[in-house]
């Protein structure tokens, strides 16, 4: 039997998507070590509303926060300048890949898009990690 506890965050879930995905992404920010109320998240996501690493159009509701230098590979944890909104699939394939890393990849892929499905399913389902 589910707790009413679980019961209203599903419901507050189901019927305010938008409204849990700032909660969800201000709580992420926290853990980050990042302090920011609701108001100053929300308005970081509605004026950030452009993917970094694929520069599309960026609903709320696909906003994930990437690390610029994945702490894996040197970057600060706590930094506020060190993260950005991405897509989460966009996110997902970068991996802890550098930017410029990411870019030669995505160069590439424009180069080769007879493989370029084959190569993005991997390594968004993988969780591609890159080795040095």
């Amino acid at each position: 039997m589910m707790s009413k506890g679980r019961r209203a965050y599903l419901k507050f879930k189901r019927n305010n998507p938008l409204g849990y995905k700032i909660r969800n992404l201000q709580s992420s920010l926290t853990k980050l070590g990042v302090k920011l109320s609701k108001k100053d998240t929300q308005d970081w996501l509605e004026s950030t509303r452009i993917c970094y690493l694929c520069d599309e159009y960026l609903e709320i509701k696909d906003a994930s926060i990437d690390h610029i230098v994945p702490i894996s590979r040197g970057g600060s944890k706590k930094d506020f300048f060190n993260i950005e909104l991405a897509h989460l699939s966009c996110n997902r394939m970068k991996g802890n890949m550098l930017n410029n890393e990411y870019g030669k990849l995505a160069d590439f892929l424009e180069l080769n898009p007879d493989i370029k499905p084959i190569i993005e399913q991997r390594l968004k389902a993988s969780g591609f990690m890159y080795k040095r």
